[in-house]
């Protein structure tokens, strides 16, 4: 871990902000707060997303490929009628490419390679413990945790799902927008298809990758 901060100083310091206690971000790291904790992890995450936390494999195809797929399956899926035909996204400019890439990287924009689906609403009166034919599973914000929690759903009738997208699949990547510190912005990636039919409520999102977990390996803006 140290040497992740020394040979990647430039980031370290440029990510560095005053410790709430009245220590600085860097020196705080390096002891045992919260607040350390929390800066260590946010350079591993930057150093991820630049292409620095592991050596570049020549041999990868590269990014720019991947996406020549994923607009071909992105216009399947439009001329199939599975989704919506959208405005096309105006390209990266110079001014939004904050760092160098390495080889075989390539920029999008977030829309270009999944959909961004959100969640139904119910009445709360609806809510159910119990599974029941005309029923269906319904994921909230607390089952959203470093994976899925399956083992306490809620269940709601089926008429309150308007549209096949908003039924959960495998590869989608489920993320918690709740106005709370604790929970906005957890994310859990659903592994494989769930055993039972289920949908989401209105505090999550989806985001769901035209061509499968593969996208997830693309740098998105």
């Amino acid at each position: 871990m140290h040497h992740l901060i020394t040979d990647n100083l430039d980031i370290w310091s440029t990510a560095e902000k005053p410790a709430k206690s009245g220590g600085r971000g860097r020196a705080a790291a390096t002891s045992k707060s919260p607040h350390g904790i929390q800066k260590l992890r946010e350079l591993i995450l930057e150093l991820a997303v630049r292409g620095k936390l592991v050596p570049q494999n020549p041999n990868d195809e590269p990014a720019s490929e991947l996406l020549k797929k994923i607009a071909a399956e992105k216009s399947r899926l439009i001329k199939e009628k599975n989704i919506k035909k959208k405005k096309s996204l105006p390209d990266i400019s110079k001014e939004e490419i904050l760092f160098n890439q390495p080889d075989g990287w390539k920029n999008t924009r977030m829309g270009n390679i999944c959909e961004i689906i959100r969640g139904i609403t119910f009445p709360a009166s609806e809510k159910s413990k119990e599974p029941e034919q005309g029923r269906l599973a319904c994921l909230r914000t607390s089952n959203v945790q470093d994976e899925i929690d399956w083992s306490d759903l809620l269940y709601i009738r089926e008429q309150f799902v308007k549209r096949e997208d908003q039924v959960i699949r495998a590869s989608d990547i489920v993320i918690s927008m709740a106005n709370s510190r604790e929970l906005v912005g957890k994310v859990a990636l659903v592994k494989s298809e769930p055993n039972i039919k289920t949908t989401f409520g209105g505090f999550l999102g989806v985001i769901r990758p035209y061509l499968g977990a593969s996208c997830k390996t693309i740098r998105m803006h």
